[in-house]
């Protein structure tokens, strides 16, 4: 299953991904996230948090509602990469 290989890859920590455990400061941050903005699943809130936490300078996702946390870290839309802006 090659596709099944790339994503092994992909999320194995040894490529583009790190792959980083969540701790109690990134879950109280998460829990912050989630309370300033309600609709903010808490999958979502925990992905954004680990980046915050770890200083990522950006947050990469396809999903355009993950931009109401742009005030905590830049996010990138895939769309908007594809296109080049």
């Amino acid at each position: 299953m090659p596709l099944v290989n790339w994503y092994r890859e992909l999320l194995s920590g040894r490529g583009l991904v790190e792959v980083l455990a969540v701790n109690q400061a990134i879950a109280d941050l998460a829990a912050e996230l989630r309370a300033e903005q309600r609709s903010l699943r808490v999958p979502d809130a925990l992905h954004l948090a680990t980046a915050i936490h770890n200083g990522c300078a950006s947050f990469v996702t396809a999903d355009e509602k993950l931009t109401i946390a742009a005030h905590r870290i830049r996010v990138l839309l895939l769309a908007e990469l594809e296109k080049g802006v």
